[in-house]
């Protein structure tokens, strides 16, 4: 699959707007239709180490959630504002 940065856009704003470092970014934050490319970029960016986090996996091997907050990198990401 490609990077689609809008996407990888969309995380990580949706992480900025989280009220403290404590709230968790979830799967059923985003759209159903989309969950695949979510989760594919989201376990992306953990990763990389550009957010902290851990994949949470369902039964048949689907992902449920994701990210708990911003890793040290975020800092360097001018390209993806």
């Amino acid at each position: 699959m490609n990077r689609n940065w809008d996407t990888i856009r969309e995380i990580l704003t949706r992480l900025e707007e989280l009220p403290n470092t404590d709230s968790v970014l979830q799967l059923s934050d985003f759209t159903t239709d989309q969950a695949f490319e979510y989760s594919y970029h989201t376990e992306l960016l953990i990763e990389a180490g550009l957010v902290e986090g851990k994949m949470f996996r369902n039964m048949d091997g689907g992902p449920t959630a994701f990210v708990n907050n911003w890793g040290q990198s975020s800092i360097d990401l001018p390209v993806l504002v």
